[in-house]
């Protein structure tokens, strides 16, 4: 291969051409792997070899054509950015220091179009990680349930693949078993209400609900094992016990030991009733705002509720019914030490407490429910009504300490579950 060109000898300066003596397929490669920069003109044009190494070894007096720049225009791609333009620049100068080096031989004609193959692929690589940094990864969204559940119909050897995605997918692709022991929800509240679930399912659960703030069990068989992986959920503040079966003083003991930060808790109608609920009282936190206790028939006795008084200073609401020992002294004692902050009161069939002492009730200024069901007739609970004027006397018949949907209670249509909306 030579090279030919005309040398800027006169005061005008004229566009050198670069003329190339190439069999046909040699041409077309030159030409559309480099992109070369001047005109392929006809060999019979071809001038001495000294002037090509003028124009090379001038390279700020060679000037381009119009001409030129049409023809590599009309065979360049309309989309090549200056970026590309840049590039051919770039390799010509890189070939033409070979050519000069083996002595215009055209061997050294591959190794550039090997190089330029290497950048345009590396361009394309830095093109996709600048795609992949702006742009967010949707599957990055999707709750681990939702991963879990679909790597659950994938087999082992697939998931072991998976498990080599990232460190989340390590953690998720070997645990598809929801009641693995390696895998933990990351729920907040779960309602289990007259669920048909058994006691061993309920503890894989449990256990797996480190971050467990709201439950509610009620109507359910629950055994010691259940209430020690109760216990383990230190973050629990709602606790719905309500009508379960097999409760343990020593489970119940150590459930409120361990859960510091309870504010809520329903055990009305449990079998618990039956028993001294002394040790109970005992261990409730101190912060409780909401307590249910209703059904402790012949075992709620006045030292009980002057130990609540004592122990649970901000007690919010209460709830006491059906509680036949209860006399007018557990009734001034919820007047003389909670006054300035129960708001909500039910002593609903407390046949031992004279229905004159709910009078006392007027010296809670924020008082705002009284549910005394079973002890008045309709004329007396008006009666009792107009006396307390701030008071919603006998209008909530359900309770809803602890409960998960408290607004199905009272008849309004607010879909919530311990305040957050159910879709």
């Amino acid at each position: 291969m030579n090279f030919a060109g005309h040398s800027p000898q006169n005061s005008i300066k004229r566009p050198t051409r670069i003329q190339w003596i190439l069999d046909e397929n040699e041409k077309q490669d030159l030409y559309k792997d480099l992109g070369i920069i001047g005109e392929l003109s006809s060999p019979e044009s071809q001038p001495n070899k000294s002037s090509v190494w003028q124009s090379i070894a001038k390279p700020r007096e060679c000037s381009i054509s119009i001409e030129s720049c049409k023809q590599i225009n009309s065979e360049t791609p309309s989309t090549s950015t200056c970026d590309d333009i840049k590039r051919k620049r770039e390799l010509t100068r890189l070939q033409r220091k070979r050519t000069r080096k083996h002595g215009g031989h055209s061997e050294s004609f591959s190794s550039a179009k090997h190089v330029r193959v290497a950048l345009t692929h590396k361009s394309k690589l830095q093109h996709r990680s600048n795609n992949e940094k702006t742009e967010d990864c949707l599957i990055n969204i999707l709750p681990d349930e939702v991963l879990l559940d679909i790597l659950g119909y994938c087999n082992s050897e697939t998931r072991v693949k998976c498990s080599r995605v990232c460190w989340r997918w390590y953690q998720i692709a070997p645990c598809c078993d929801p009641f693995s022991r390696a895998y933990h929800y990351s729920v907040h509240s779960i309602d289990f209400t007259n669920a048909s679930i058994s006691a061993n399912t309920l503890c894989f659960i449990l256990m797996r609900c480190s971050i467990l703030r709201n439950v509610s069990l009620e109507g359910l068989t629950i055994s010691h094992n259940v209430l020690g992986c109760l216990s383990n959920c230190s973050m629990l503040e709602k606790i719905n016990l309500c009508l379960c079966h097999e409760l343990t003083v020593s489970g119940m003991v150590q459930v409120l030991q361990s859960c510091h930060n309870l504010v809520e808790l329903n055990i009305a109608w449990t079998n618990l009733t039956h028993t001294n609920c002394d040790e109970l009282f005992e261990y409730l936190p101190s912060g409780i705002q909401a307590l249910n206790i209703s059904g402790f028939r012949n075992t709620l006795k006045d030292h009980n509720i002057q130990a609540l008084v004592k122990k649970c200073p901000s007690l919010r609401e209460f709830d006491a019914s059906d509680s036949n020992l209860l006399t007018d002294r557990s009734l001034n004692m919820l007047v003389d030490n909670l006054g300035s902050t129960l708001k909500a009161v039910n002593l609903s069939r407390c046949y031992s407490i004279n229905p004159n002492c709910y009078l006392r009730f007027s010296a809670m200024p924020q008082l705002r429910y009284l549910d005394v069901f079973g002890v008045m007739d309709d004329a007396s609970i008006g009666t009792l009504a107009a006396a307390l004027p701030r008071v919603r006397v006998c209008l909530r018949p359900f309770s809803a300490v602890a409960r998960p949907s408290p607004s199905a209670l009272y008849g309004t249509r607010r879909r919530t579950v311990w305040g957050y909306y159910v879709v």
